[in-house]
């Protein structure tokens, strides 16, 4: 994808530490978009050491579901330890301003890495057995046609 649009990263910022993703429980990051964008690809900095896994995704911009699916053989990338889940058929943009939110199961467990809300600004969610987090992530998309 040509010139990327950020709807929301808060991949700058880091912890320096990674927390125990159970398998079956799902977190859900909320967030206010930064752009007008129609959705193209998520990362979030997580992973199981370079060993596949699954992860259910749901996208949704005020609370309307936008995007679904069940991803299998996900791996992080070395140059970050992000996974990238591409976003496909997205029809309608996202809109600056406009509350989004997306949640994530996994399986088997794998880890995430926590940011926490005065660096990010940006919503906590719950993740089961440490309370409420952020998640390192990127959310980009492309130009409205």
């Amino acid at each position: 994808m040509t010139n990327p649009k950020t709807i929301e990263s808060t991949m700058s910022l880091s912890s320096g530490r990674s927390f125990y993703f159970k398998a079956g429980s799902t977190f859900a990051q909320s967030f206010v978009s930064q752009s007008d964008s129609i959705p193209t690809e998520l990362g979030v900095r997580m992973g199981n050491n370079q060993n596949p896994y699954s992860l259910n995704l749901k996208l949704y911009c005020h609370d309307k579901l936008i995007f679904e699916h069940q991803f299998t053989g996900c791996r992080q990338r070395t140059s970050d330890w992000a996974t990238v889940f591409p976003l496909g058929n997205i029809p309608d943009p996202i809109k600056k301003g406009d509350p989004v939110r997306f949640e994530m199961t996994p399986s088997p467990g794998i880890g995430i890495e926590p940011i926490y809300t005065n660096q990010s600004g940006i919503e906590q969610g719950l993740l089961q057995g440490y309370g409420k987090m952020a998640c390192r992530f990127y959310l980009d998309g492309r130009a409205i046609p």
